[in-house]
């Protein structure tokens, strides 16, 4: 399967209907899984997004998101730690971190 990060901003702007870019990230997202991919992302990013929905749309919604997300087949979180997130700091100062 071919994984696509999927960061707070893209979970939020999905997840909120009043979001200005909600029809066009639910359309990319969408067709991304209809072509088998999945959508990869971490707990910090989860927390970030709850934390998000919460405030924006209140505790029921952000509770619905975390069960939609957590039964998913198509998502992966990846849970950090410390020796994960030093890792992470080294490339973040790379230049081409994609080619």
């Amino acid at each position: 399967m071919n994984w696509l990060f999927a960061d707070t901003a893209g979970w939020v702007a999905a997840a909120d209907a009043a979001d200005a870019r909600n029809a066009a990230v639910r359309a990319a997202r969408d067709a991304w899984l209809d072509r088998g991919g999945g959508l990869l992302t971490t707990d910090y990013v989860v927390d970030e997004t709850l934390t998000v929905l919460r405030a924006r749309l209140g505790l029921p919604a952000a509770a619905a998101w975390w069960r939609q997300v957590q039964a998913s087949r198509r998502v992966r979180i990846e849970w950090l730690n410390a020796a994960r997130a030093e890792k992470a700091r080294g490339l973040s100062g790379r230049t081409h971190l994609i080619s």
